[in-house]
């Protein structure tokens, strides 16, 4: 992310950033019951992990993702104001936000429906095959691709990775007997799918108005962050 001030990266951001990248890694790895209860999710505490709502407090797991959701929207404005400055037109910038929001939300859809737990509870060997084809097929999709590269191979590399990944989407079948659902998603990236767009339009519109900025922030953390408070072992289950 650039700082508009002056021209170089938000570097103090980038390691907030990186920082909270890491530690939900570390958090979504961390193994069941040999730890002690402060290295889990409040609400999901050891020995069992059962999802308890009723239970108080957090952890320092709990507040990684709202971490990393506080530096992107402070990246927005550092962004926006770069493009603005530039000369970019309006609409660009709002066309360029909807892609990027499409991709997150195809990206938070698919990698759900190729991971092997969720397609089978005790994965097989076809199970880890099907995930690391879906991490090909996303590679082909989201990679950014040399400049270098003849055009007529960069939008062949996509062309397979999308065609790759509707058929996939269209022939795998799951345990409960179903196929492809919109409701099968992985919940975190839908939150950032809708962070980085909801918030950035909402920047656009009430840019320079500070009033309304202040009013939309809260309006706007409270719907995204909505889906967490309700989803049954928050950002990480691992089901």
């Amino acid at each position: 992310m650039t700082d508009d001030r002056s021209g170089t990266r938000a570097y103090a951001l980038d390691a907030l950033r990186g920082f909270a990248i890491l530690t939900m890694v570390l958090s979504g790895v961390i193994p069941y019951g040999v730890l002690p209860a402060w290295m889990y999710h409040a609400q999901v505490p050891p020995p069992d992990h059962k999802f308890n709502p009723g239970l108080p407090g957090f952890t320092w797991v709990d507040l990684v993702f709202p971490l990393f959701l506080l530096a992107l929207g402070a990246a927005i404005p550092l962004a926006l104001s770069r493009r603005l400055k530039h000369g970019t037109p309006y609409r660009k910038i709002i066309f360029e936000i909807l892609e990027r929001g499409f991709l997150l939300g195809f990206f938070a859809i698919f990698l759900r429906h190729v991971r092997p737990h969720v397609l089978n509870s005790n994965p097989i060997t076809s199970s880890w095959l099907i995930a690391l084809l879906g991490f090909l097929l996303m590679f082909a999709i989201f990679a950014r691709l040399p400049d270098s590269w003849k055009q007529w191979l960069r939008i062949s590399i996509r062309i397979v990775g999308w065609s790759g990944a509707l058929l996939l989407l269209a022939l795998l079948r799951y345990p409960e007997g179903k196929g492809f659902s919109f409701a099968r998603s992985d919940i975190i990236i839908i939150v950032l799918t809708n962070m980085a767009v909801f918030g950035s339009l909402i920047w656009l519109v009430t840019m320079g108005a500070l009033a309304l900025e202040f009013f939309a922030d809260p309006l706007d953390l409270q719907t995204l962050l909505s889906p967490i408070s309700v989803h049954r072992n928050s950002w990480d289950h691992r089901g």
